[in-house]
């Protein structure tokens, strides 16, 4: 039955061992890590919903996680009791999926957070899947709460221990799709490229102080990267950020952002399309022999690796980019830029990975021993069997 474009089933959802928490990701998740294991996708979005006498039988033992005296502020009661309900509901839901283990790859999602703290009969696991910029951080209200965290590196346990996160279980294993990627392809192709810029394109959000700062710091960085490219007659490459289609390849101010490179790079700077779907972000900084980027996650998961990156912030704040002066550049000016990037780039690979090889695995841990989709998968399997 359908009702103002919402599936209503008048049914419990089916049991399963092993739940996917939300569907974005869930592809991610069903064909590099869980390959042949049977699980099933449930969304919190309010799509569907179930309506038994099992789930109304759980949701009215759960009413007692509803929190009214922690809502202060009046105008916004209404949207916050029917923000919790719809927890609550959805607590009732996985309840009646029975699994012993929940995974997801969205490891931000408060909702996952709230489920994992009052659920105690399921595993709850989340995938890192992108770096979490101290901006981002400074907002969360309520802290982290997960049982077993699949994260980058030592940094995340050490950041979240400090900020009171409640993690059960760390496991630094490094990036999954990164990882999944070094795995299909061991041997790393000759480099095509001397620079490989990796786009920090915001999106179609608006146009607030946030996406200012950045894309201005951004914009400095490609212009001092074009003088240099042009000075020294380099090969480059610049990896988009948006795919050719989306509703982020056009934001406010900037304008496209395919043209926006055009127009700083000229025609002699290779632009590739990102394809989310085989992730060749990899492959385009595999191709290079520098990576050169404001914010991206990616060149973090390639300094993992062993690729020489340098991260660009001009803006002055710490909000962003907190990294070690190894493989960050803050001075706005192109002289300054010019010797640091000459600096990094002419290092014998060797000396370079001398240097900064344990920073390195505390960012992004790699282990080629130790993929870490096989590792998940192996910890999901520990608790299934």
């Amino acid at each position: 039955m359908t009702f103002y474009n919402l599936i209503i089933r008048f049914k419990s959802p089916s049991q399963s061992d092993l739940v996917i928490f939300e569907r974005n990701g869930s592809r991610i998740i069903q064909e590099l890590v869980l390959d042949d294991l049977q699980s099933y996708v449930f969304d919190s979005r309010r799509e569907e919903i179930f309506v038994s006498a099992k789930v109304s039988f759980y949701f009215l033992i759960y009413l007692k996680h509803l929190r009214i005296q922690d809502i202060t502020n009046i105008s916004k009661i209404p949207r916050l009791i029917a923000r919790e309900l719809w927890r609550i509901y959805l607590l009732s839901c996985i309840k009646c999926l029975k699994p012993k283990v929940v995974i997801t790859w969205i490891d931000n999602s408060q909702v996952f957070h709230w489920l994992s703290e009052r659920c105690n009969d399921s595993e709850f696991m989340a995938i890192q899947n992108g770096a979490r910029a101290n901006v981002e951080i400074q907002k969360l209200k309520i802290p982290y709460s997960i049982q077993h965290f699949f994260c980058f590196g030592k940094l995340e346990e050490d950041v979240y221990s400090k900020l009171g996160f409640k993690v059960d279980h760390y496991y630094p294993i490094g990036s999954v799709l990164g990882g999944y990627y070094k795995y299909r392809n061991k041997n790393k192709d000759k480099s095509q490229y001397d620079i490989c810029v990796v786009s920090s394109w915001r999106g179609n959000i608006g146009n607030g102080l946030d996406v200012q700062r950045t894309m201005e710091s951004m914009r400095k960085m490609d212009l001092f990267l074009s003088r240099y490219i042009e000075e020294y007659h380099l090969s480059a490459a610049v990896a988009l950020r948006s795919e050719a289609n989306s509703n982020d390849r056009n934001i406010p101010v900037y304008g496209n952002e395919e043209e926006y490179f055009g127009r700083i790079y000229g025609s002699e700077v290779t632009l590739v399309d990102p394809v989310f779907a085989n992730g060749n972000v990899y492959k385009i900084m595999d191709e290079g022999s520098i990576v050169v980027t404001f914010g991206s996650t990616a060149a973090r998961e390639a300094f993992g690796w062993g690729k020489k990156v340098l991260y660009c912030d001009f803006t002055g704040l710490d909000f962003y980019n907190d990294y070690d002066q190894a493989i960050l550049f803050r001075v706005d000016d192109y002289d300054a830029f010019k010797a640091r990037l000459n600096n990094i780039r002419l290092m014998p690979y060797k000396e370079y990975r001398a240097e900064t090889k344990d920073y390195a695995s505390y960012l992004m841990n790699y282990d080629p021993d130790c993929p870490p989709h096989l590792f998940v998968r192996k910890k999901i399997e520990h608790y299934l069997f």
